[in-house]
C-alpha cells in the first residue's frame, strides 16, 4: 500500500546532515564476499530495505549474518542453497548481483523477477534488464535455462575470460546505457572463483565497482588496474582473517542534500564527507556544481554548502557511465529551476527517467522532454496548494519531497515507500532541518487525518 507524506511547505532553516554508507558499494561488496567465500565485516552500513532484503536472502540460503550498530559481518562459508526467493528479489534491484555470486560459489543459481525502481525502457514497462548479467556469465562458462517460472543457471566451474565492456555500451564513443555498470560488476564477481586470469576491458570505473577490487586485494587476489584493463587472478591460498571494509559515504545522499541547500536556499553541512573521497569519486558532480555556481567549502573533513549564497547558472548536462550518476540527475534538474535561461539534461544511461518532471510541471516547473532521453529546463517558480503528487521511483520521491518543502501551502506526496530503499531516515532528517512533514502509513489514514483537522 502506498504511503503518504503531507508537507506544510515554505519553512526550513538548514543545519547538519550525517550521510550514511553507499548502498551500491555495499551490494557489490556483499556479492564479492559471497563469490570469494570469505567472511567480511562491512562498516557504515545503512539501515535500508536493500540491505535488509539481501541479508535475508543470504540467511535463508545458509549464510551467517551478524549485525551490530552500523556494522555487518557476512560469513558465506555455510551457504548451501542457491534460490534467490522471488518474494524478496522483486523488492530490490541489488539482488541481481547474487546471480554471479551464487554461480561462482555454488555452481548454481535459481531466480525469478528482480525489482527496484522501474526506470528502464517504457516499452518494457520500466523493467530493469538482466540479460547483460546472463551474457557475462555465459562467457565464464555458465549455462541458463527456464524451469517452472524461474531461470536456472549452472556451471561445472567458471573459467577466466576477457569481457570487453564496450560491447555492452549503447554509444560507440564511450560507456553509456544501462548495461555497462552491471556487466563490469558481474565480471568482477565471477572472477572471484574462476580458474585462470580474467580481464575486463574498458570497465565502468565508479567507486561502487572499485571498492570490491580493494576487497579482493585484501583477500590476496592479484589485481592489476591499468588505464583500460582490469585483470584479476585468484590466489592459491586466500587471506580469510580479519577482513574489514568501510563503505564510502552515499554519493546519492550527498547530492540530495546539496540540492536541498541550493533549491531551498539554506546552509547545510555534511560532516565526515572528505574532500579527498569526493574529488576521486564525485569529481563529475563537483565539476558541474562549480559550473552551476554552487557555493561550497571544505571544513574539518566535511562539506559546507551555502545554498543561501548560491546563484545558479544554466548549463547542459550529459549523463553517461563516465560522468555523473543517473541517480543524481533529478537533483540537478531541481537546482537548475532557479537558473536564468534554459538548461538541458541528456541521460544516456536511463533514457526514460524523467517521470518526476511531469510532477514538477504540476507545481509550475517549465520542463519538457523534447525527445527521448532529453529534458529541457527553463527558469521557474514553483507554487501549489492542496496538490497531491505521486512518486514512481526512489530519487523522484526525494526530489519531489524537496520541491514540496519549498512551496507554501499544504500538499502531499504518495509513493514515498520507495525512499526506504535508499535513505535510512529521510524525513526525520528533513524535519531536523526545519521542514514540517507528517508521514502517514496509508491513504486511508490520510483521509481520517484530514477530516479531524
Amino acid at each position: 500500500m502506498s504511503m503518504k507524506a503531507v508537507f506544510e511547505g515554505g519553512t526550513i532553516h538548514g543545519g547538519e546532515v550525517r550521510v550514511g554508507g553507499f548502498k551500491h558499494a555495499f551490494v557489490t561488496l556483499l556479492a564479492t564476499a559471497v563469490a570469494a567465500n570469505a567472511a567480511v565485516e562491512i562498516r557504515r552500513v545503512p539501515r535500508i530495505l536493500d540491505v535488509t532484503v539481501l541479508l535475508e536472502i543470504l540467511e535463508r540460503n545458509g549464510a551467517r549474518v551478524h549485525q551490530q550498530d552500523d556494522a555487518v559481518v557476512i560469513d558465506p562459508r555455510r551457504l548451501s542453497q542457491s534460490l534467490i526467493h522471488t518474494e524478496l528479489s522483486r523488492q530490490i534491484h541489488g539482488a541481481i548481483y547474487l546471480i554471479p555470486a551464487f554461480l561462482a560459489r555454488l555452481g548454481r543459481v535459481e531466480f525469478g523477477s528482480m525489482g527496484g525502481c522501474r526506470i528502464g525502457d517504457t516499452t518494457q514497462e520500466g523493467s530493469r534488464p538482466v540479460g547483460h548479467v546472463i551474457e557475462v556469465m555465459k562467457r565464464y562458462g555458465a549455462r541458463f535455462r527456464h524451469r517452472d517460472g524461474y531461470m536456472v543457471g549452472e556451471t561445472d566451474g567458471l573459467v577466466g575470460t576477457t569481457v570487453d565492456i564496450r560491447g555492452f555500451s549503447t554509444s560507440p564513443h564511450g560507456l553509456a546505457g544501462p548495461h555497462c555498470s552491471g556487466a563490469t560488476k558481474t565480471a568482477m564477481i565471477a572472477a572471484c572463483n574462476a580458474t585462470g586470469p580474467s580481464e575486463i576491458i574498458k570497465p565502468y570505473r565508479k567507486i561502487d565497482a572499485v571498492v570490491p577490487l580493494d576487497l579482493l586485494h585484501q583477500l590476496g587476489f592479484a589485481v592489476h588496474r591499468g588505464a583500460d584493463v582490469v585483470s584479476i587472478v585468484a590466489p592459491q591460498c586466500r587471506n580469510h582473517d580479519g577482513i574489514s571494509m568501510e563503505l564510502p559515504p552515499d554519493l546519492a545522499e550527498i547530492v540530495t542534500y546539496i540540492a536541498a541547500a541550493v533549491h531551498l536556499k539554506v546552509p547545510i553541512t555534511l560532516p565526515s564527507v572528505s574532500r579527498e573521497l569526493c574529488e576521486s569519486a564525485f569529481w563529475a558532480e563537483l565539476e558541474l556544481l562549480h559550473r552551476i555556481g554552487v557555493e561550497y567549502t571544505w571544513q574539518n573533513d566535511g562539506l559546507v554548502v551555502r545554498g543561501d549564497r548560491t546563484r545558479v547558472r544554466p548549463i547542459d548536462i550529459d549523463v553517461t557511465c563516465e560522468s555523473i550518476y543517473s541517480d543524481h540527475q533529478p537533483f540537478f534538474a531541481l537546482m537548475l529551476l532557479s537558473a536564468p535561461g534554459s538548461s538541458r539534461i541528456r541521460d544516456e544511461v536511463w533514457k526514460d527517467r524523467f517521470d518526476y518532471a511531469s510532477k514538477l510541471r504540476i507545481l509550475g516547473a517549465r520542463m519538457t522532454v523534447p525527445n527521448r532521453g532529453t529534458l529541457q529546463i527553463d527558469q521557474s517558480v514553483l507554487s501549489a496548494d492542496a496538490v497531491e503528487l505521486h512518486a514512481t521511483d526512489l530519487r523522484a520521491a526525494a526530489a519531489l519531497s524537496l520541491a514540496l518543502i519549498g512551496v507554501h501551502g499544504r500538499n502531499s506526496l504518495t509513493g514515498i515507500e520507495h525512499l526506504h530503499r535508499g535513505y535510512e531516515s529521510f524525513f526525520p532528517t528533513l524535519q531536523r532541518l526545519g521542514a514540517e512533514i507528517k508521514v502517514l502509513e496509508s491513504a486511508d489514514e490520510a483521509e481520517v487525518h484530514d477530516r479531524t483537522d
